[in-house]
């Protein structure tokens, strides 16, 4: 993919105005942690340096007390560093439920109990825009310290479709605020973060300042942007932050650019759902959908989702 300077200076752009609010750049340590080949860490990284945040630099091999690189009975560098923000990837929020599932399904009928009820009355505070100071306070601060070192206020997640299960018990049990987003690598991870007062689960967020969205027809999947009650569509991602293209044998890819009124748009392949509110949901990608021989489509991305929550 072929980015420029002024594509990644608009993407940050839009991150910044979006998550950092609830950020103190002057005290707030960022934990970076992916592949710079990630677009999603790389703008993370970019962003940090320009604020003048403190950095940490770790890996997946030696992130965590569990990780494959650290040796038993020794700490991981979440513990160690005990940052503020970090960016993750849903597979990774998705190991951190398995996780913790797994180790309070070693308590004793009691304690699992009250634990299940706890995170389903925090879920539903939480979907009503409430906290619960008293549960963080008696249940669920500990896990923050056991699993992300005590500090974590804030992660920041993208790269792939985030089950609304782990979302929220993310969410309840970690006590942060999680800001679910979505974006490419041919945008530079930008196109929508939910805000700090977006209390749904399951949806990507509003569109960033430095891009526009629109949906386009896709008429094969029968999905329209004049649908009701909410349009649905092909995402298409324009502005500043859109790539100049592909490089090299890729090239024959560059099909998937168009310009519409003097804007670049890249075509993402993924159907999303604009909400009455003006969050949207991603609710099919274009290449992972199956035609039976009943001529009924099957999405691959929501069967594997399923399959992933089978114990």
């Amino acid at each position: 993919v072929l980015l420029k300077h002024e594509n990644v200076v608009a993407a940050i752009t839009g991150q910044r105005e979006r998550v950092f609010p609830i950020i103190d750049v002057d005290n707030y340590v960022y934990v970076a942690y992916l592949p710079l080949a990630h677009i999603l860490e790389l703008s993370c990284e970019l962003l940090v340096y320009y604020s003048g945040m403190k950095c940490g630099y770790s890996s997946p091999q030696t992130l965590t007390d569990q990780s494959t690189a650290i040796k038993k009975g020794h700490k991981g560098d979440l513990q160690v560093l005990r940052p503020h923000v970090m960016s993750c990837v849903p597979a990774i929020l998705d190991r951190i439920h398995k996780t913790v599932n797994e180790k309070i399904n070693q308590a004793n009928f009691f304690q699992r109990q009250l634990f299940y009820l706890s995170c389903k009355i925090k879920a539903k505070r939480l979907e009503q825009g409430f906290e619960s100071s008293h549960l963080d306070q008696w249940i669920f601060s500990r896990f923050n310290q056991l699993v992300l070192g005590g500090r974590v206020q804030a992660m920041l997640c993208g790269g792939a479709i985030l089950s609304e299960d782990t979302q929220r018990f993310i969410q309840a049990t970690l006590c942060v605020k999680l800001f679910q987003g979505y974006g490419l690598t041919e945008t530079c991870a930008a196109g929508t973060i939910a805000d700090q007062y977006d209390t749904s689960a399951g949806r990507a967020g509003y569109p960033l300042v430095c891009c526009e969205i629109r949906l386009e027809n896709w008429d094969e999947g029968r999905y329209k942007n004049t649908d009701k009650p909410n349009p649905r569509g092909e995402i298409l991602i324009g502005g500043k932050v859109v790539a100049a293209g592909y490089f090299g044998k890729a090239e024959q890819e560059n099909n998937n650019f168009k310009e519409i009124n003097g804007t670049r748009y890249f075509r993402t392949g993924d159907i999303g759902e604009f909400m009455s509110d003006g969050t949207i949901k991603i609710i099919d990608r274009k290449k992972d959908l199956v035609k039976l021989r009943g001529g009924e489509y099957v999405s691959l991305t929501k069967v594997e989702m399923s399959i992933s929550k089978l114990p």
